[in-house]
């Protein structure tokens, strides 16, 4: 009989026993679960906030970017750059895009591949045409210029038609919320101090360049990608604007620009010259 009491009273004590300890692990499972979910919560929280100082810092980073242009566009006022005057091996290359889109692939992906950030002038109809091509070239993070709307010898127009060539441009750039750049390139480089003088008064300033390649003119003009090689090396000297286009010959359809850019890029790399904006050669300048 005391046997069989002891048996009941060691069951009962182990009963007691296990429901201890089960309760102790669902507590415990339940304080991991709570500690875990608040770790989760705080993980998103702390991401979250991240994020939002990154981008506090990246808009940052883009005020200190700006430029007052004000001064410089005064300082320039009247005038054409054709290069900026540092002793620093510094060259902008600049891009005209107007009459077709077939070298901007090509272009882009040499200069991604040297880690180069070009300078583009856009016209207003290029924009239009070729939005897809544009925000590439905006992805390219690269600067961008305005060669008017549809590329006509400025001097053959009125000042109003001038003005209005401008805007449109900019109102074409709308749609991609971003502003260009306050240079202007004469289409044809056709110009004159009364044009200049227009343009001045819309904030832009004139850019003209050191180096025509001459790629534009294409296979048709007598033009080979080894003589676009020789012209642009030889003739480069630090603060240089070198020229060239996105679009092919309309005639023959060669873009000897892009089969020339590697070449160039390498050989003047060589001869220890960076490749910049026209922003940073403003920036540079002595």
């Amino acid at each position: 009989m005391k046997r069989k009491h002891k048996l009941h009273l060691t069951a009962f004590l182990f009963l007691i026993f296990t429901t201890c300890v089960m309760t102790f692990i669902l507590k415990d499972s339940n304080n991991y679960n709570y500690d875990f979910d608040k770790s989760l919560e705080t993980s998103i929280q702390n991401i979250s906030t991240n994020d939002a100082i990154k981008n506090i810092n990246n808009k940052e980073e883009k005020a200190k970017e700006e430029i007052n242009w004000q001064p410089i566009i005064e300082k320039y006022r009247g005038k054409e750059i054709t290069k900026i005057e540092t002793d620093k091996k510094i060259i902008a290359l600049t891009f005209d895009a107007g009459a077709n889109a077939d070298g901007v692939e090509k272009t882009l992906e040499i200069l991604e591949k040297e880690n180069i950030k070009g300078t583009f002038f856009l016209t207003g109809k290029f924009i239009e045409k070729y939005p897809d091509k544009v925000q590439m070239i905006i992805n390219s993070e690269g600067d961008l210029g305005n060669h008017s709307y549809s590329h006509p010898h400025f001097t053959q127009i009125s000042d109003s038609e001038i003005v209005n060539e401008l805007e449109k441009t900019e109102k074409a750039m709308e749609k991609f919320d971003l502003k260009l750049k306050p240079f202007f390139r004469f289409p044809y480089g056709d110009r004159n101090g009364e044009s200049r003088k227009v343009i001045n008064n819309k904030n832009y300033i004139d850019i003209r360049w050191t180096i025509d390649s001459l790629g534009w003119k294409g296979t048709s003009g007598g033009i080979t990608k080894e003589s676009i090689e020789n012209r642009v090396i030889s003739k480069t000297s630090s603060g240089a604007i070198i020229m060239m286009h996105l679009g092919s010959n309309p005639d023959d359809k060669s873009h000897l620009d892009s089969d020339a850019l590697p070449e160039i890029i390498k050989k003047l790399k060589e001869q220890g010259y960076e490749f910049v904006t026209l922003m940073e050669l403003f920036n540079l300048e002595d």
